[in-house]
């Protein structure tokens, strides 16, 4: 089992400024990725990351001086050397084909037919190499963090008597130039749409399956996308299979076809408009380093994400099979740390223990090491010093945020705070969230708007907002604890500011 974090240290690490974001997620899914923050991170280690679990939920706290004193390293390493972090972008790249390797392999086993040891041991394999991907790639959240408000007052600077609008500055400098994996996973879809309106066939199932070349594609589809379906932190995962297939075809029919193609492709009309734009008013090297480097960690950030699902998608299957073994819930289970799974097996670590973690604990990474804490004492000093500290609303019912997608739109407020909640969601309402994730686009294709308390320029939801063209103001940090379900609101997403109308 790991160690009692010290609380002396404790009380001093919460006397300093702290970000804290909210997601759903569990220990064992989160332990992957985590400890490639705080150990051998390139070019240098966060100090210390705190995070609270309860129930099927998270806050993620990370220090506000190691976000910008990372942000400052990654900008002085690409203007030193311009080019430098597409070299580092390409080298995890190619590293990340030995994951997709072990993933194709794993995913083919069967888990009832290994040793406990050989369990253990392939948990071991593909969370380390997690890890490491994570050494280099986790630089990504202290440069979305620092990123936006750095940018804008570089741009505020430059613009002074020229007539620059910070807002459309940023906006078209930091658009998506690349195709995210919505986009991919939508093509082949299409692909497969338009072969079958050849044939004047209906896009269903029973077509697909009788045509001996499209299914062959289809399948191979499903291969390449089998972790398209799981949720990025949580155990409710579940294998993409042709009826997702079909699904996701049925509704790209119902959007319609052309419309969908052409919004797929925005990506390339975003390099022409941000070009011309540079050209026209001729930005600093520096402002241009920071948006180039947002342009590409965008990318990055949509390849790790492909990462976070596989590993995820591992971790439910794994999970599934301990918890046979085992006899304890996977709900249970996935409060555990991989390196734990040995004093499981042993009894070392019992269910009774994990229900006082699923009641509520933290788990705090430093250095190479993890600590687990359910003592009532640390949890309440986390709480009220952290995640309960949040800014006051403005005064005058409005909330402000960056602008990560440009519009506006009025509708009725849904807080999606959990998985559960998605189904709350109705066509035309504002999506109001601590932060977006894969599994959440669903809801967000139905939105008028979207509104987030967390997140920077290359976080999930400017990214998809940009995508499907849908206003979107990011990191207000306060709107789902100033909001409340059916608040009608507008969201003016060229100025940053939500209105609560009534």
């Amino acid at each position: 089992m790991s160690n009692i974090f010290d609380f002396k240290l404790l009380k001093e690490l919460v006397k300093k400024e702290w970000y804290a974001e909210h997601a759903d997620a569990k220990p064992f899914f989160a332990m992957p990725f985590s400890l490639g923050f705080v150990y051998n991170l390139y070019p240098d280690s966060y100090d210390t990351i705190i995070t609270y679990f309860q129930g099927q939920e998270m806050d993620w706290m990370t220090l506000v001086e190691d976000q910008y004193r990372l942000y400052h390293q990654v900008v002085a390493k690409e203007l030193a050397k311009p080019g430098h972090w597409q070299e580092k972008i390409a080298k995890w790249q190619n590293k990340e084909q030995e994951f997709i390797k072990l993933y194709n392999d794993l995913i083919l086993k069967d888990l009832t037919k290994l040793t406990d040891n050989e369990l253990f041991e392939d948990v071991k394999t593909y969370s380390q190499m997690v890890d490491k991907s994570r050494q280099s790639s986790a630089i990504i959240d202290a440069f979305m963090f620092a990123a936006e408000p750095e940018l804008k007052q570089m741009i505020i600077d430059f613009g002074q008597n020229k007539g620059i609008d910070v807002n459309e500055a940023f906006d078209i400098l930091t658009r998506q130039a690349d195709p995210s994996f919505f986009n991919l996973v939508d093509d082949d879809i299409i692909k497969v749409i338009q072969e079958l309106n050849k044939e004047n066939l209906e896009f269903n199932e029973k077509n697909i399956i009788a045509n001996k070349t499209l299914l062959e594609f289809v399948n191979e589809h499903l291969r390449k996308y089998f972790w398209f379906k799981t949720p990025s932190f949580s155990e409710s995962g579940k294998d993409y299979q042709l009826a997702d297939f079909v699904n996701e075809g049925q509704r790209i029919v119902a959007e319609g076809l052309d419309k969908i193609i052409e919004r797929n492709k925005i990506y390339l009309a975003n390099r022409k408009i941000t070009a011309d734009y540079i050209k026209k008013h001729g930005f600093t090297a520096e402002i241009l380093a920071v948006a180039n480097l947002s342009v590409m960690f965008i990318k990055w950030m949509d390849l790790r994400k492909e990462n976070t699902l596989r590993c995820s998608h591992l971790n439910s299957r794994y999970l599934q099979e301990i918890s046979r073994r085992q006899n304890i819930p996977v709900k249970l289970l996935a409060y555990l740390c991989w390196p734990e799974l040995p004093d499981l097996f042993s009894g070392k670590i019992k269910q009774v223990d994990l229900e006082n973690r699923a009641s509520g604990c933290l788990l705090i990474f430093k250095g190479d090491k993890f600590y687990f804490s359910t003592a009532k004492e640390d949890i309440d000093l986390v709480k009220n010093n952290i995640i309960r500290h949040k800014p006051r609303a403005q005064e005058n019912s409005e909330i402000k945020g960056t602008v990560a997608c440009q519009g506006v739109a009025k509708g009725k407020v849904t807080i999606i705070r959990s998985l559960e909640a998605l189904n709350k969601m109705r066509e035309g309402d504002i999506l109001v969230s601590p932060m977006t994730r894969p599994e959440h686009i669903a809801a967000i294709r139905k939105a008028a708007a979207i509104v987030t308390d967390d997140g920077g320029i290359t976080c999930h939801a400017a990214i998809v907002a940009r995508e499907l063209n849908i206003p979107c103001i990011i990191g207000t940090r306060i709107a789902t604890h100033v909001l409340k379900d059916g608040d009608i609101v507008e969201v003016d997403a060229n100025q940053g500011i939500v209105k609560i109308i009534k």
